[in-house]
């Protein structure tokens, strides 16, 4: 080595040197640089091609200097959008770092955060930090768009997602992550509705004889009140009263029918199902009544000319004066020939009642053995597990009303999750809300983070069986590489880049499952870094010696995130370079 560089070495290591030692022995650890966290965009309504505010929230997973971006830009599907309107600027969006609110403005500043808007189908919005604001890992940064003026939902159902891009001061990207929005229609199949007041039906006439007959009914919704007596009113074709059946309470939905005897042959009759409650606050008895059903009674009793004695259907009520034990009650109103009784339904008996459908229903697919939990404003409201095929169903059997943040998700072993996906939903136990065919993102792992030039690299996960997994590779935002692989019947799935087909740097790898003519929100994210570490990467020129030229390199980009002078891939030229550099000195 020539004498007159000694000192600048010997200077530099007298600066370094107290650092040096301790640095040496952490020379081969790489600082994993992982994407956003707890990520999630809540709307203010879920309602297709309506205006909504949004609520874009992450926790910073790097640090990001001042004049750093914050990229949202919400995802277009083929033939539908959203819509970013061209009067939307800085007024309409708000700040918060660490719940705290930050000034912004239409453009940068010493103090002040600037706001740039792309309007359109692909529109988005950038948050530029101001000079003297940056983020630290940990920080939780909340972004409101929609004030005045608002995005508008896509027309089209279904799932979508909002790409976060975190940028550096000189728009390299630092971080990265997805939250998905489900878009529904207002009004949804699912549940038993809450009426302002009982609804009955009037169900077709039964038994019908010469002079008797067994009326039907169903009582279909309570509505607001918790028992209601149930009966039945008949007369004949528009005559001007009615006449009643006996009464009996019921606290649930049912089937009732009873019996009326003592009718006129070959006579034209309607009648109706009915409900009667009190009503408290208006203090009076209140009824409700089903559609008017006809009947008319035969000319002459069933099997009277043949001898056989036969009815169409078994003659229980033969007698229309005697009790036919299904338990009635004595004394209550009467027909014509005061052949009614009052009491318990006869025929049929009531079938037994089934649940009510569900106020929420999700149904999707995930992998195998996963455990898929729907979180309510950040509390475990529901849990369940996929099956062999990754599919899974939650059902919600209580009533919901109100504006819910939902966040639903899936892990396997060792707490390896998937991508959330968030979403916010109006409800009102007037309506069940339905959403099927939720595909949520596949896992993604890899033996290690740091690969030599030309090594092989496996990135594998879980998905859904049978089906596929798209695998993009991208390289400071730029798609580097584009590949699908199929998932095994036991939702396991692999790819193996080839040797030599990354060249040497820092990527990024994300996947997405293809499923069932649906595709999921890029999940799984994860960093590898390619290219030589130890001795190898310290040959910064590649004339197989470590001295001085690749000293000078080093110090030149020190402090930069330069690749060729990163010698440990850890995204920054510091001190650990420099120790690896000291250690494999050849001149």
């Amino acid at each position: 080595m020539h004498k007159r560089y000694l000192s600048i070495i010997f200077v530099f290591l007298f600066f370094f040197g107290t650092f040096s030692f301790l640095y040496f022995l952490k020379a081969d650890s790489v600082k994993s640089q992982t994407d956003l966290v707890s990520i999630s965009d809540t709307i203010s309504t879920s309602h297709p091609n309506v205006e909504a505010d949004h609520r874009v929230r992450f926790t910073a997973t790097a640090d990001v200097p001042g004049l750093g971006k914050i990229v949202i830009k919400p995802v277009s599907k083929e033939g539908s959008a959203f819509y970013t309107p061209p009067e939307m600027n800085y007024s309409d969006v708000a700040l918060y770092i660490n719940a705290e609110e930050k000034p912004l403005g239409a453009n940068p500043l010493e103090d002040v955060s600037g706001v740039s808007i792309v309007s359109g189908v692909d529109g988005q919005v950038t948050v530029t930090l101001a000079e003297n604001l940056s983020l630290s890992e940990g920080d939780v940064v909340v972004v409101r768009i929609g004030g005045e003026n608002k995005i508008t939902n896509p027309v089209n159902t279904g799932a979508y997602w909002i790409d976060i891009e975190i940028l550096d001061d000189a728009d390299s990207l630092l971080s990265y992550g997805q939250a998905a929005i489900f878009v529904v229609n207002p009004v949804s199949v699912g549940v038993a509705p809450v009426f302002p007041e009982p609804i009955v039906r009037t169900i077709e006439a039964g038994v019908v004889g010469a002079s008797s007959v067994v009326l039907r009914g169903e009582l279909l919704n309570l509505g607001p009140v918790d028992y209601v007596d149930v009966f039945l009113q008949y007369r004949e074709k528009e005559a001007e009263t009615w006449n009643e059946t006996g009464k009996f309470g019921r606290s649930e939905i049912v089937l009732f029918s009873d019996f009326v005897g003592g009718l006129e042959m070959g006579t034209e009759y309607e009648f109706r199902a009915a409900a009667e409650w009190y009503n408290e606050e208006e203090e009076e008895l209140q009824q409700v009544y089903g559609e008017i059903v006809d009947f008319v009674t035969m000319e002459q009793e069933p099997g009277e000319e043949d001898g056989t004695g036969e009815y169409d259907d078994p003659g229980e009520y033969d007698d229309p004066g005697v009790g036919d034990g299904t338990g009635r009650a004595e004394g209550g109103a009467g027909g014509p020939d005061d052949g009614i009784r009052e009491g318990e339904p006869a025929d049929p008996p009531p079938p037994e009642i089934q649940d009510p459908p569900p106020y929420l229903y999700l149904q999707g697919w995930a992998y195998p053995g996963g455990e898929v939990t729907l979180l309510k404003d950040g509390e475990v409201f529901a849990e369940t597990g996929a099956d062999s095929s990754g599919e899974f169903e939650i059902e919600v059997n209580t009533p919901l009303s109100g504006h819910f943040n939902f966040l639903l998700k899936v892990e396997e072993r060792e707490n390896l999750v998937s991508t959330d996906i968030s979403f916010t939903l109006e409800t009102e136990p007037a309506r069940g809300i339905t959403i099927r065919r939720i595909l949520l993102s596949p896992t993604l792992e890899a033996e290690k983070e740091n690969f030599v030039t030309e090594e092989n690299i496996v990135v594998f996960g879980r998905g859904v069986p049978g089906e596929e997994v798209n695998v993009r590779i991208l390289k400071d935002s730029e798609r580097v590489s584009d590949q699908t692989v199929d998932v095994d019947s036991g939702g396991e799935w692999s790819l193996a880049l080839n040797p030599g087909e990354l060249e040497r740097g820092r990527y990024l790898v994300i996947v997405r499952s293809f499923a069932f003519e649906e595709e999921s929100a890029f999940g799984g994210f994860l960093r590898i870094n390619v290219g030589e570490v130890g001795c190898s990467a310290a040959d910064i020129t590649g004339d197989g010696n470590v001295g001085l030229s690749d000293f000078s390199i080093l110090m030149h980009y020190w402090g930069t995130g330069e690749l060729r002078a990163d010698i440990n891939n850890d995204g920054v030229v510091d001190m650990v370079d420099f120790s690896i550099m000291m250690n494999c000195w050849t001149e």
